[in-house]
């Protein structure tokens, strides 16, 4: 179980890293991983926002949000990016 301790670290971890590059790994089953590179844009009470670095395939920067619900239960990983 957890407790609301744990949510409010992980919303203040997010909000500390605001323009930072990170790598966020998304589980797409038991086996496959999905693997982006991007910043955190924004913050908001329930969710927070990621712009994805533009890709080959396509020709803009994609926005998503993702719950602090998403961290706790571990369906995304975020990681610091020391790139550039």
């Amino acid at each position: 179980m957890y407790n609301k301790n744990d949510l409010i670290k992980i919303k203040n971890a997010i909000r500390k890293n605001i323009g930072k590059k990170i790598t966020l790994v998304s589980k797409k089953n038991k086996k496959d991983n999905n693997i982006q590179k991007g910043s955190i844009i924004s913050v908001y009470p329930s969710v927070f926002v990621v712009r994805f670095d533009i890709d080959s395939k396509n020709n803009f920067d994609k926005l998503t949000t993702y719950s602090y619900i998403d961290l706790l239960t571990k369906s995304i990983e975020l990681f610091l990016c020391s790139c550039k």
